[in-house]
């Protein structure tokens, strides 16, 4: 089983868990814990949650939450809700029912904002000149978006085949993104697959399992990782002098700031047409609850 922190350890509880709802428990008369697996996961959820009811706290990982989930099951406690990013649990079919855990309708929740197809301006005006990204849409007739999307996806392929078992001496964590995309957002994957694999497994093995995935033209929203969209956002408004792809003339620019402003212009009323929003409510009924704040949806 995965360590982890938050569980029980030799029939106790583990002390970083009391801690945190003795605390709330306490002062505040908080009896519900949503867990999610990381940061960008519960700034999102804390904007829609009802804070006098339900806590977010973040696990740091997803098997984290899983396993804490399944322990809570085990002793039929009541209080708590895990939801998860999908990955690619959905393409691969490895979605398992868990009672009181949710997985995310598509890859994550920066692809869940995305779906809803926000308003990218108002991202593009706070980092650059609009008639940048004006001309690049005129110049190659599709939007700013997409083409970082199609970077992504093609990214997101190799996340795709590198996700077996069989490969988990690799790690994705840290891609060589400005080495691997022009400023036309082109994707050089045989360098991708290279700079990745180093010499621990076979390239050209690799590769065709690649094409074989790209041929299968899987959902963007499933394929795509966020973090890479949003680490590609990034990079293209740091100015070329710095290490960007030059569409900005900022000298530093992080995935993090990007999914800020993604959470904000995220439109709430999208969240109402997503499955995870029912599989919400669904929870609320079973546990006599509303831990939604109803009123952000209206």
């Amino acid at each position: 089983m995965t360590s982890n922190e938050y569980m029980h350890r030799t029939g106790n509880r583990a002390k970083s868990e009391m801690t945190f709802r003795n605390a709330y428990t306490k002062e505040y008369g908080i009896q519900h814990y949503l867990l999610v697996e990381g940061e960008s996961d519960e700034k999102f959820f804390e904007n829609i949650l009802d804070c006098e009811k339900c806590i977010v706290k973040n696990l740091k990982g997803k098997e984290k939450v899983i396993e804490y989930i399944k322990e809570k099951n085990k002793y039929n406690q009541k209080g708590y809700l895990g939801i998860v990013d999908a990955d690619f649990d959905h393409i691969t079919g490895k979605i398992k029912s868990i009672d009181n855990l949710i997985f995310t309708d598509f890859h994550d929740i920066e692809m869940l904002i995305l779906s809803s197809k926000p308003n990218m301006r108002r991202i593009y005006s706070e980092m650059t000149n609009n008639i940048k990204i004006k001309h690049f849409e005129d110049t190659h007739k599709m939007q700013f978006i997409q083409a970082i999307m199609e970077a992504a996806y093609k990214i997101g392929i190799l996340r795709l085949v590198l996700c077996n078992p069989y490969y988990s001496a690799i790690d994705m964590d840290d891609l060589p993104y400005i080495d691997i995309t022009d400023d036309d957002f082109n994707v050089n994957t045989d360098e991708l697959i290279k700079r990745v694999i180093r010499k621990q497994y076979s390239f050209y093995d690799i590769q065709q399992k690649y094409d074989d995935e790209k041929e299968k033209k899987h959902d963007t929203y499933q394929l795509c990782c966020g973090h890479d969209v949003t680490n590609i956002l990034a990079l293209c408004f740091i100015a070329k002098k710095r290490g960007g792809l030059g569409y900005g003339e900022q000298d530093h620019l992080s995935k993090k700031l990007i999914e800020e402003f993604l959470r904000v212009i995220y439109n709430l009323k999208h969240f109402k047409s997503t499955k995870m929003y029912k599989a919400i409510l669904d929870w609320e009924e079973k546990n006599s609850v509303e831990i939604l704040d109803k009123k952000v949806f209206s």
